[in-house]
């Protein structure tokens, strides 16, 4: 019953944000019938007492506890900032789930020009956790990893898994007019098998969509996942993530 988040994210400037933040990502035709589009409200980069709110389903308040530590060995310096993180998210037929992350995020640095300067090469950031629907019932896995964008190939993939179904995420790249944004995920659309059962836009305040034919329990899964992830890639925070 562990979830666990591996991500490379590179740094990007602000005016790379904007551009970004500026439009929506691309809808597969699949998720454009049938389907309900939620709005998300209450993204807030981490304040106290965050909540959000998408449709009809909403998230307790999110309890947050975090450390940083500073680090240097062989000229590389490490900044680690750890992040808990726990919340509920309460569906509209009174079901409840419950989410716990504990959240590893890894800053690496070279220093340049006699340490006057320091480089990024790279960031990490892991997360661990559980997504428990139903006591009664077995808990999720969940992986999702991010490798590095300045890598040729690459792909951002992950998946769910309670050991007898399993859920493929894909990333969206994409936006709304079919252009390409590199270096940078959209969102994630949810893969069962051969057909997308949903969809979660990690840009601006954030959007949600559910095919509406699923099982309740499948809902359920995917919207809280989704919360998951908006509360992970929180885009308001002052470190752009992918």
């Amino acid at each position: 019953m562990t979830i666990r988040i591996k991500q490379l994210f590179p740094i990007f400037s602000m005016a790379t944000l904007l551009a970004s933040c500026s439009t929506s990502m691309m809808i597969n035709d699949n998720l454009k019938t049938g389907t309900t589009v939620m709005e998300v409200k209450g993204r807030s980069g981490g304040m106290p007492g965050q909540k959000l709110v998408f449709g009809e389903y909403a998230s307790s308040k999110v309890k947050r506890k975090i450390g940083a530590t500073r680090s240097e060995s062989y000229a590389v310096s490490s900044q680690t900032t750890r992040d808990t993180m726990q919340f509920d998210v309460f569906s509209p037929t009174g079901d409840s789930s419950r989410v716990f992350c504990l959240s590893k995020t890894s800053q690496l640095s070279l220093p340049i020009a006699g340490d006057k300067f320091q480089v990024s090469v790279g960031d990490q950031d892991v997360c661990f956790g559980t997504i428990v629907l139903d006591t009664a019932s077995p808990g999720w896995n969940f992986t999702i990893d991010n490798p590095n964008a300045m890598a040729a190939d690459f792909i951002s993939t992950g998946a769910i898994s309670n050991g007898q179904t399993t859920i493929q995420f894909k990333a969206i790249q994409r936006n709304a007019k079919g252009k390409l944004i590199k270096d940078r995920v959209l969102g994630f659309e949810f893969w069962k098998g051969e057909e997308v059962i949903g969809a979660v836009e990690l840009i601006g305040s954030g959007k949600i969509l559910v095919k509406n034919s699923l099982p309740q329990d499948i809902k359920f899964l995917i919207a809280t996942a989704a919360a998951t992830m908006l509360l992970r890639y929180d885009m308001s925070k002052a470190k752009v993530m992918q």
